[in-house]
This record gives C-alpha cells, structure tokens and sequence, in this order.
C-alpha cells in the first residue's frame, strides 16, 4: 500500500515526539496535518500508519513482536552496563511552547472579515 494523501499540508511540519518509554521499547508519536475537505481522516490515517511502518522497516526499526522477554537472574546480558546516554543539542533541549495555531489563526482573521470570527472574545455567549 502506498500512502497517497491528496491534500497534505506542509505548515506545521510533519514531527515524531516520544510518548512512552518502556524498556526495551520506545513509544513514538507521529503528527501531521491533512486537508480534511479533501482526505477523509480515518482514511487518511489508515494510510500514514502503513507509510511509516513501511519507512521504519525499511531503515531497520521493525515494530516488535508481541512476545514477552524473560529475564533470568545471572543473566550475563543483564550484568552488562547501559551505555552513557549522548550529550544533548541545544535544539533537543528546547521545550517552549508551539504557537502554529496562534499563526494560523491570525492568518485566517486576516483573511476574513470579523462578523465571521467564531473565536472573537467580544462576541455574546449563551
């Protein structure tokens, strides 16, 4: 199956953030948009889990197995040191807030005229 999306959209970029870490595995969460007046999104889904596990696997990071490991005591495996974690990037570190949303909605009330605005705070409440 090749994914073929008709509309991605490319503001935001695509991301992989960690979700989860359990040992030996690593939970990862992969985020990207669609144009949802052209791509159906559970469609659209289907079709970007297939083109990532197809990309894991073709770079070596098969999922795993559903198996359960067991580890006996005076494993040598076990007695083995973990190794020293890599120095982190300045980039890697950073952890400030995302403000797509807040661009992408200045640019639509650019757009738009303020009788359409459904986010105007000034605008009565029920």
């Amino acid at each position: 199956m090749t994914a073929t999306f008709s509309d991605p959209v490319s503001d935001p970029a695509p991301a992989a953030v960690i979700k989860d870490v359990l040992y030996p595995n690593v939970a990862i969460r992969f985020l990207g948009w669609v144009d949802q007046s052209t791509t159906d999104f559970n469609k659209g889904r289907s079709q970007a889990i297939a083109a990532v596990k197809k990309t894991l696997e073709e770079n070596g990071l098969a999922t795993p197995d559903p198996i359960m490991r067991v580890r006996m005591e005076g494993d040598e495996a076990a007695a083995k040191p973990a190794a020293s974690p890599e120095p982190s990037r300045a980039e890697d570190d950073d952890v400030s807030p995302e403000k797509i949303v807040t661009r992408m909605v200045a640019r639509e009330r650019a757009k738009t005229s303020a009788k359409k605005d459904l986010l105007d705070s000034s605008r009565p409440e029920e």
